[in-house]
């Protein structure tokens, strides 16, 4: 669950915003500087701009509030305070309008969310539920790149078909991949000097793309204890992705062809696949281009 998002924050969102809307409807404030002159505040004045005046950071003070009273000033200042850091201490999120986080606040700081969804992934932060919510509350389809491939019904037939036939060699492949994954984290990060989760992303987007990837590398430099289980994800995503090759090239109209897994042979660096789907014989080999036995990182030869 994204923090900021959840009902119970927008919940508290709202009750502060309405409680300083009263505040400036009752009481006179205004922003006061030696550059302009004094302007009263509204609601519908800048959150980021409240805010900012009662900072205690020098090159934030450009302006001043002036209030009727110290009592009602320093109650604004606390409202304003707790309000901000309800927004996760973010200049981002303070930029609407005062009066508008008494409303509904949630799309517009979903749409401030998107920049940030991809390191919060790799990072463990959230998971892909909350990043599905924060796309459905926008009215917009989740990026590829979070999701990847989505089977049809021909490629459920033939993802199922593949996963009965690897299943003897699935134990071996995820060794494989776990080894794989240590000598990443080990030549990414050979002193261990990396020792926060941004400053290891940062190393890894230097030399490394795929999502996935850097997740895992991620969950085992921090050990996460869902390693294992991102370990067995990135297999059946293996599985998956070359069911999704396989049936692009499936010319049947058959939406449950039959489908005979001929073979299954294991390479250093891949594996080489023979199927039959319906009377179409494919061959197909899975290479690795950037890793060992990992999500995308595969080029399809289908013939």
């Amino acid at each position: 669950m994204i923090k900021v998002i959840s009902d119970e924050n927008i919940t508290s969102i709202n009750t502060v915003a309405t409680s300083i809307m009263a505040l400036l409807k009752a009481k006179k404030f205004y922003f006061t500087s030696k550059f302009n002159d004094d302007v009263r505040v509204k609601p519908t004045s800048s959150l980021l701009e409240l805010h900012r005046a009662f900072s205690t950071h020098e090159h934030h003070r450009l302006e001043f509030v002036a209030a009727p009273t110290d009592e009602c000033k320093a109650e604004l200042e606390t409202l304003t305070a707790t309000l901000y850091n309800l927004l996760d201490s973010k200049s981002r999120n303070a930029c609407q309008k005062t009066k508008d986080y008494s409303g509904d606040i949630k799309p517009k700081l979903c749409r401030e969310l998107i920049s940030e969804l991809e390191d919060m992934f790799i990072m463990g932060d959230i998971h892909l539920a909350d990043i599905e919510e924060v796309y459905a509350t926008l009215n917009k389809p989740v990026p590829k790149k979070f999701k990847g491939e989505t089977l049809t019904q021909e490629g459920i037939e033939v993802y199922s078909a593949i996963r009965r036939a690897i299943y003897d060699n699935a134990q071996e492949i995820k060794a494989d991949s776990v080894k794989h994954y240590i000598d990443i984290v080990n030549r990414i990060d050979p002193e261990d000097e990396f020792t926060t989760k941004k400053d290891f992303l940062k190393a890894c987007l230097a030399k490394l793309s795929d999502i996935s990837t850097i997740r895992i590398c991620m969950a085992y430099k921090f050990a996460n204890t869902q390693f294992q289980e991102m370990i067995n994800d990135a297999f059946d995503s293996l599985v998956l992705s070359a069911a999704y090759k396989i049936t692009e090239h499936y010319r049947g109209t058959n939406k449950k062809p039959s489908v005979d897994v001929r073979s299954i042979e294991l390479g250093g660096k891949g594996f080489d696949l023979v199927i039959l789907l319906d009377d179409q014989l494919l061959n197909a080999r899975a290479i690795p281009v950037e890793g060992h036995f990992v999500r995308f990182h595969y080029r399809y030869i289908i013939t």
